[in-house]
């Protein structure tokens, strides 16, 4: 009868799942096996093997827990900034979970070897001018460690990693304005002088007064060139 087709459907349905979940257990995908339970729930909710299900799942939060715990602890401790954005992903994952406090503690502990690595790190991109990349570094510390003493610094730091990126912005602008890198001197002065006509007071005025400085003393020493070469040519 119907009813018997019903329940052998559930109970294939079930026996289904149940590999599956076996099959992913090995590798702790606890969140597949959550959506497989999931699924059967929502098809076979007033089953009798909905409550053996439900059963099943509602282990399913502890288990993560502890496999997102147990590779924090994983990590080799000379990677003190993938610990800490790991710790710092499990604490907003896990704000009850049965390891927030020896977390907290791990991401403590790290905090002052993953701050002289991005110390070396913001040197590195300084020499470059890479200033997105100084962003990016000094953000990801901020991130997890927001008002400690070490953070307040990077903000500072990242506060003129911003002014520097929007002004290399303007300055990329007003060269491709003028031509792009291969534009004449004549022409990147005379699109600098505009500029400073138009916004003297702009956070990329001293940048653009500086290079415009630059590119009037290379102008100076090609037209010092250009007389004595004429001079040589009239008396040579």
């Amino acid at each position: 009868n119907i009813a018997s087709l019903r329940k052998r459907i559930v109970q294939r349905d079930y026996n289904l799942i149940a590999e599956q979940a076996d099959g992913l257990l090995a590798d702790r995908r606890y969140e597949e096996i959550d959506q497989l339970y999931e699924e059967f729930l929502s098809r076979h909710a007033g089953s009798a093997w909905a409550d053996k299900v439900l059963e099943k799942r509602s282990e399913i939060p502890s288990l993560i827990d502890e496999r997102d715990y147990q590779n924090i602890l994983a990590l080799p401790a000379d990677q003190p900034g993938e610990v800490a954005h790991m710790g710092n992903a499990y604490l907003r994952k896990h704000p009850d979970g049965q390891y927030v406090a020896p977390v907290k503690k791990i991401v403590k502990d790290v905090a002052p070897g993953y701050y002289r690595k991005v110390v070396d790190a913001l040197k590195e991109c300084e020499q470059q001018k890479d200033w997105n990349q100084c962003i990016i570094t000094s953000s990801r510390y901020i991130e997890v460690y927001r008002d400690s003493s070490s953070a307040l610094k990077l903000k500072e730091r990242r506060d003129q990693y911003q002014i520097n990126l929007q002004n290399k912005n303007t300055l990329d602008a007003l060269i491709a304005r003028a031509g792009g890198t291969g534009a004449s001197p004549d022409d990147i002065r005379s699109v600098y002088e505009d500029y400073l006509e138009e916004s003297p007071y702009s956070p990329a005025a001293t940048l653009v007064r500086n290079e415009l400085a630059k590119i009037n003393l290379q102008l100076g020493r090609i037209e010092a060139q250009q007389e004595i070469d004429r001079l040589q040519e009239l008396f040579g």
